[in-house]
């Protein structure tokens, strides 16, 4: 029962590795040799075409020395190196399952290592032959010259493999192949997850609800994992901890060139599973960590140790140095449509999500003053005509913050001191605008009052997020006191279709009671990226 199991097993992780069916075969008596499964379907022209195609003939990894020194001497008669049986690198459509012939022991010895598997010895094929499997004579009856007859391959149980040991070229030859040979599984696998990834997109992250449905679809991504997981436990017996740490930040990077970062996260997190101090897998996490859990349609602002914000040339916004740490920022300002959900979801009237100071401010209400459900045409508007803690109520609502006023400049010119968010050029060209602000005489840009948020894309900060010069202003968590009177006020980064163009440089700011509620000012939201905790 247990050799049965084991079979099952091994037969399942054969279908992944190689495309053929594999018998079980036990010497007899007091035989020497371990046991060993035999494919018992020669190596065909098609198998072999694949063995070159995906360029595992020109890796030397599959090679031992010896053949490697004489690879050049493996040539067709028009100079190629492929089975001498083809013409060029091709052979006939009709010979496409029939056995390749015409290749060295070399050469078979390099695909039988590409999947994992040995070529026979001679001693092994004559043991082959004694249990009567009619596999011909042995392929190279004189040395390594080209095959007379179709090749087998035998691959040997796991289990004695650990006991006996493996040479170097077979483990690092398992571990490339198994990279190369789960191309497919992975296929599968990111076309799964982008599947499910549409779904989740319908979903908003807002309120309960949409929160259990987003955490019901991402634990199906994690499932989609599992079944690499297992074959990778499969092997964990075979490969060691090192190599397995190897072995996993191969199909992290395989993942992360499909774009799928979720699932690169995972097999990098894994390659530390096996072996914590794998600098490959550590280096990869810190600098990719806030990059890859990334919340959609917000952008990673990376950390700076120094910055000047500011201005060294206004005394009104004063020249300073901040440390900012690692944070995202909304691509876009809030529009219309969000803010809606939030009333719809009723987050407005939950206390939870309101500061001591808003839930005071809010009293009875339970939207924002003149407030109207936006048209269709109106859902890409950024939301304005709401007052701070409004704002801050929102943020709370979608798991995340309102951003401070260095965080805001920061991610508005980046490190090279810019004045706009786009460079150093004015907002005009001619008839050409990069912004949505006030013009006070011709050429007008057309657009009298708030505009929709991709509306000027070239009103784009130092790190992609649009909407940073113009539009409408935007609240920040910082506080502005007035020297003469001692009011605070809240910050209010960005200028507006209200302002001229002065107020589109990015250090500077206006002052705001937080009550106070505009058609000029919105926000976006900012939120912190969650700690890397490495073993």
């Amino acid at each position: 029962m247990q050799q049965n199991w084991l079979i099952l097993i091994l037969c399942w992780i054969m279908e992944i590795t190689m495309a053929q069916e594999v018998m079980w075969i036990e010497p007899e008596g007091n035989s020497s040799h371990q046991p060993f499964y035999l494919a018992i379907e020669p190596i065909t022209n098609q198998e072999y075409f694949q063995f070159m195609l995906q360029d595992g003939y020109q890796n030397p990894i599959f090679w031992d020395s010896e053949g490697w020194q004489k690879k050049a001497l493996f040539q067709n008669s028009q100079g190629e190196c492929s089975p001498r049986t083809w013409q060029g690198c091709e052979f006939a459509p009709q010979q496409a399952n029939q056995a390749v012939l015409g290749i060295s022991f070399y050469e078979a010895q390099a695909y039988a290592r590409y999947l994992g598997w040995l070529v026979p010895t001679r001693e092994i094929w004559s043991l082959i032959q004694s249990i009567q499997l009619d596999i011909g004579p042995y392929p190279w009856p004189s040395g390594a010259q080209d095959n007379v007859t179709p090749i087998y391959l035998v691959r040997y149980c796991p289990g004695n493999l650990v006991k006996t040991g493996e040479e170097s070229w077979q483990l690092e030859a398992r571990l490339a192949t198994m990279a190369m040979q789960m191309k497919a599984m992975q296929q599968k696998h990111i076309a799964e997850w982008q599947q499910l990834n549409e779904r989740i997109s319908k979903f908003e992250t807002h309120g309960q609800e949409g929160v259990e449905k987003k955490q019901a679809e991402h634990l199906k991504l994690q499932q989609l994992s599992s079944q690499v997981s297992a074959l990778l436990q499969q092997q964990a017996s075979i490969l060691s901890t090192l190599q397995m740490a190897e072995l996993c930040c191969r199909l992290g990077t395989a993942y992360e060139k499909e774009g799928q970062v979720e699932l690169a996260l995972v097999w990098f997190q894994s390659a530390l599973q096996f072996y914590p101090q794998f600098q490959p897998a550590r280096q990869t996490l810190t600098k990719q960590w806030a990059a890859w859990n990334c919340p959609k349609d917000m952008l990673a602002i990376p950390g700076v140790q120094q910055v000047s914000l500011g201005s060294s040339d206004d005394p009104e916004f004063p020249l300073e140095h901040a440390t900012i740490s690692s944070f995202y920022l909304d691509r876009y300002e809030v529009t219309q449509r969000q803010f809606a959900e939030f009333i719809e979801s009723s987050g407005y009237q939950a206390d939870s999500y309101w500061s001591p100071a808003g839930l005071t401010w809010r009293g009875w209400r339970n939207r924002p003053q003149d407030w109207h459900f936006p048209t269709p045409e109106e859902e890409d508007l950024p939301i304005s005509n709401i007052s701070y803690y409004e704002a801050e109520a929102y943020a709370a609502w979608a798991g995340k913050r309102l951003p401070t006023a260095q965080e805001w400049e920061y991610a508005a010119r980046g490190t090279d001191a810019r004045k706009f968010p786009w460079g150093n050029e004015p907002p005009q060209m001619g008839q050409w605008f990069r912004a949505n602000y006030r013009q006070v005489q011709e050429p007008y840009d057309g657009v009298l009052t708030k505009s929709k948020i991709h509306a000027f894309p070239y009103d784009r900060g130092f790190f992609g997020n649009l909407g940073m010069a113009g539009n409408v202003a935007e609240w920040t968590t910082s506080t502005y006191i007035i020297p003469e009177s001692k009011r605070v006020l809240q910050k209010v980064k960005g200028g507006s279709f209200q302002h001229l163009w002065l107020r589109l440089h990015c250090f500077t700011f206006i002052g705001q009671n937080p009550t106070d509620a505009a058609s000029y000012i919105g926000f976006r939201c900012a939120k912190d990226v969650p700690p890397l905790k490495l073993p």
